[in-house]
């Protein structure tokens, strides 16, 4: 079983993974420092929370990590990284691949040199790189995710494998027979036609990624391509735009441009970076052109000059590095340090501010003491100067004592006159207070009166209007009673026939029926001319309505021919 620590170590078997020193970090996947036995190598794990969180496409990234081992194992060659073994780990039941330990990535190795690479390093490089896709190609896999982050190197360049196959194809010889996806690789080194939909790629697509990656190492720059596409205008609608495809040298021109034109490698990664994958070299052109290249006498100047550098500015590189550790050490101190400084001024602060605080306090006391002393001096001045009164004081009593009668005198008849003016106040006071007193009762009583007043006019008139109500109330009624009298009266006056019954026949409504009546009777002729009137005032007396009233009210005569002047 695999016994985990506190510090990170896990450890089964003669297998000892360190996750915290971590050398790597993939999509899916990190490598971490690790030992098999004595043996120091590299472990490529899944990342734990993936698992944790029940990712449903965690199996997708197993079965990836599981073909990664699959074809490391199976791949025998200096330029690609040795697999050593894989095995499950007992806790997760998670694959791990162990492989040989390696210095530094392509990257990390571009980054920290000081300047241009020699020109040897920079074909060397180039040159491994090439064999390890022609290996890849002839057993039919596609790398399909190079990089420099996928670049491994031991020492100063001196061996450069490739790694990272997670990504990585099998492709049938026949394209046509295999099915092509998306490519998933970083997209600053795909070539167009990895990046379109349906995907056209083939084992073509590594070496523009090739290509990239010699434009990169000559000029220790990451690649950062411009768009993939520019509009023109349309010569059948001026106001309109295409797009039309940009050339992969146009787009990494900024790039290229940076490469001396005289550059031997800079040929090969034009040729690679064509845009028709027909049109760039296979891998294994890409090396027989740049195993010629060592054949020239530029590459051989290089190594002869490399070799010639003195031991002794190797010594002073890895001092050098040594004192760029111990710096880095010493930085972390001192960032410490800088902390309790800061602290440390913090409290200077306070401190200085406290004492601020204490120098206006002796200041106020320097100032209080110096008041003090002013009085003390005052103080002794004036019993100096009694001193000499006392001594005086014995000739000048008599005066003295005969002008403090005089002046006592005075003040008695000051506060007599004021004793006298002040009884006279007070009686005036008094007085008013009275008169006051007397004027406040008479208002008492006049409001008392008119409120009264008001009292009794209210109940008046509060009577009269309760009066003059009953009064109309009797009238209204009184006019009512009378109106029914009047309709009696009318009823009853009617000698011809009842002008109820000519009501009820014709139904005829009240207004109707005083229309109809003429001075109390029915007369024939004012009976019709009424009745006309009547059917042109009111639209609900129609025809047959006219003709029974005159049938009713007997003139039968007059309603024939009414009926017949209709027809």
């Amino acid at each position: 079983m695999a016994k985990p620590s506190s510090s990170g170590h896990m450890k089964y078997g003669d297998v000892e993974i360190d996750q915290k020193d971590v050398l790597g970090v993939g999509s899916y996947g990190k490598v971490c420092r690790a030992r098999c036995g004595q043996l120091p190598c590299a472990a490529k794990l899944l990342h734990d929370t993936m698992f944790h969180h029940g990712d449903p496409g965690v199996s997708v990234y197993v079965e990836k990590f599981e073909q990664e081992c699959r074809f490391l194992s199976s791949f025998k060659h200096p330029n690609i990284i040795q697999y050593l073994a894989s095995a499950r780990l007992p806790q997760s039941n998670l694959p791990a691949i162990l492989m040989e330990l390696m210095d530094e990535s392509l990257t990390r190795f571009l980054e920290r040199s000081p300047g241009p690479l020699p020109y040897c390093t920079q074909l060397n490089i180039c040159h491994d790189i090439a064999l390890a896709l022609a290996y890849l190609h002839c057993n039919n896999v596609i790398h399909r995710d190079l990089s420099s982050n996928n670049v491994l190197l031991i020492g100063a360049g001196a061996r450069v494998k490739v790694t990272d196959f997670g990504m990585s194809k099998l492709v049938d010889a026949n394209p046509r027979m295999t099915p092509l996806t998306q490519c998933p690789g970083a997209s600053v080194y795909m070539p167009p036609e990895a990046l379109a939909m349906p995907p056209q790629y083939s084992s073509k697509l590594d070496c523009f990624s090739h290509g990239v990656l010699s434009i990169q190492i000559i000029t220790r720059n990451f690649p950062s391509p411009g768009n993939t596409q520019r509009p023109i205008k349309d010569p059948n609608y001026p106001n309109q735009q295409l797009f039309c495809q940009v050339p992969e040298v146009d787009r990494r021109k900024q790039h290229i441009d940076l490469v001396e034109a005289d550059h031997t490698l800079l040929p090969v990664a034009l040729d690679c970076l064509k845009d028709s994958s027909a049109e760039r070299p296979s891998a294994e052109e890409v090396c027989w052109r740049l195993f010629s290249l060592k054949g020239e006498q530029r590459y051989a100047c290089s190594v002869e000059q490399v070799r010639n550098r003195p031991a002794e500015i190797l010594r002073l590189q890895q001092e050098l590095e040594g004192k760029d550790r111990t710096i880095r050490e010493l930085q972390e101190v001192l960032q410490g340090k800088d902390e309790l400084l800061e602290d440390s001024h913090d409290t200077m602060r306070e401190l200085q501010q406290e004492l601020e605080g204490n120098k206006q306090v002796i200041e106020n006391c320097h100032n209080t003491i110096h008041e003090l002393q002013q009085k003390l001096e005052g103080e002794q001045e004036v019993i100096h100067i009694l001193k000499q009164e006392k001594k005086s004081g014995a000739l000048k009593s008599e005066a003295s004592r005969a002008d403090v009668q005089q002046l006592l005198e005075v003040r008695k008849n000051m506060f007599e006159d004021f004793s006298e003016v002040t009884q006279i106040h007070n009686k005036q006071l008094a007085e008013d207070q009275q008169r006051s007193s007397a004027e406040k009762a008479e208002l008492d009583a006049e409001m008392a009166k008119l409120a009264s007043l008001v009292e009794s006019s209210n109940c008046k008139l509060k009577k009269n209007c309760e009066d003059r109500l009953k009064i109309l109330q009797q009238t209204e009624a009184d006019y009512q009673m009378t109106l029914e009298k009047k309709k009696q009266e009318l009823l009853l006056r009617c000698d011809y026939v009842s002008i109820g019954e000519i009501g009820l026949e014709a139904e005829l409504t009240s207004e109707e029926l005083c229309i109809v009546e003429v001075d109390g009777k029915s007369d024939p002729e004012k009976c019709l001319l009424e009745v006309l009137k009547l059917w042109h005032v009111w639209k609900p007396l129609t025809w047959e309505r006219v003709v029974a009233v005159l049938m009713t009210s007997g003139e039968k005569k007059l309603a024939k021919e009414l009926a017949e002047s209709k027809g």
